[in-house]
């Protein structure tokens, strides 16, 4: 199928799975293709996430930073709203 086939693309480019895709692969074996692709491509941003996720404090800090940064984004504008 090319839609199937055009989104496989984006996690995988090889050769092989073009081949398959002209060639006729059937529309079960091409979706359990593209999940395993996209669940190796996802896999390293799990593994990302966990290490982060596993320090607390680091991500408390993180998220005060950007709450922090919200704030003077947006007590800026509000002064600007103000002053129209």
């Amino acid at each position: 199928d090319l839609v199937l086939y055009q989104i496989h693309k984006l996690f995988n480019e090889s050769a092989d799975i073009r081949a398959g895709y002209t060639q006729g692969f059937g529309y079960k074996d091409a979706k359990e293709m593209l999940i395993a692709d996209i669940n190796a491509w996802i896999e390293p941003l799990r593994e990302k996430r966990a290490l982060i996720a596993a320090d607390k404090k680091m991500v408390l800090k993180v998220l005060e930073h950007g709450a922090q940064q919200a704030r003077t984004i947006v007590e800026e504008k509000m002064k600007e709203v103000r002053e129209k």
